[in-house]
């Protein structure tokens, strides 16, 4: 089989993919991205705190580092060579654990009505499909919401028509 029917006869079955949150663009089950999205639901924060930020550099470290302002739980200072370096904290297994539960049972609890009538395989691959994108995030939705005026727009153009 060549491999380009691999990749179709894959991209058919989508309980391997959610939807990005932030781009809302396929994502993969099980890619950096994904990891890097369901650590951020867990932590309660952006991504954009992601990147490892350089707080001070030169001498006296451990002087300056018990002079800081305390930051969140979720953030840590450590010390390379002579500086200073913001980093978030890991994720453990027992919070992934903990909040793959909770989202679980949210899942099965508010989609009842979808999940009646699925058997085996089908109901096996809809489930994982719809925990996996509760662990990344809820789809936003980015289209712009647009709400029609009480005024009847027909009346105003058959007047102009009857003046000429």
């Amino acid at each position: 089989m060549p491999a380009s029917n691999k990749t179709i006869k894959n991209m058919n079955d989508l309980s391997d993919w959610v939807v990005n949150p932030e781009t809302g663009r396929l994502l993969k089950i099980g890619t950096r991205k994904y990891y890097d999205l369901v650590k951020d639901k867990i932590l309660k924060m952006d991504g954009g705190s992601r990147k490892k930020n350089v707080i001070y550099k030169g001498a006296n470290l451990d002087d300056v580092k018990k002079c800081m302002v305390p930051r969140d739980d979720n953030i840590k200072i450590i010390k390379r060579n002579e500086t200073l370096i913001e980093s978030r904290r890991k994720v453990t297994r027992g919070e992934i654990i903990k909040e793959l539960c909770i989202k679980a049972s949210d899942v099965i609890k508010n989609n009842m009505d979808d999940l009646e009538g699925l058997e085996g395989d089908e109901l096996d691959k809809k489930v994982k499909q719809m925990i996996n994108q509760k662990m990344v995030g809820d789809i936003a939705s980015k289209k712009k919401e647009y709400t029609i005026a009480d005024d009847d727009i027909g009346e105003s153009s058959g007047e102009d028509d009857e003046e000429e």
